[in-house]
């Protein structure tokens, strides 16, 4: 499995590009970031809910750093770590967390 920083972005612009296709017209796609630097990659907002979603191009089980913020600061119900092969499901106080393969439907 290839990690480098150029596989990287590949995986986050081909998570980008088939969540824009599926995109539904009440549906908003957003960035988070803090001013100190933590970060999620993409927060979807469908139905009034916040599913945020980080891209991994690797197997790492662990949650984000950045995942953990926004949930503890925004409290969504689910959140998402795709990634290359791994399937669990984890808990952060009252968020179900999916880690689920990239090409997974979200």
């Amino acid at each position: 499995i290839p990690q480098t920083l150029e596989f990287g972005k590949l995986a986050e612009n081909f998570v980008a590009i088939e969540i824009a296709k599926n995109l539904k017209e009440s549906e908003t796609l957003y960035f988070w970031r803090t001013p100190s630097g933590q970060e999620v990659d993409f927060v979807l907002k469908r139905e009034g809910e916040i599913i945020p979603i980080e891209i991994k191009s690797g197997n790492e089980p662990t949650v984000p750093y950045g995942l953990k913020s926004f949930i503890h600061k925004y409290s969504p119900k689910i959140a998402y770590v795709l990634n290359w092969t791994i399937i669990k499901d984890k808990k952060i106080n009252n968020t179900k967390i999916l880690f689920r393969p990239l090409w997974w439907k979200i």
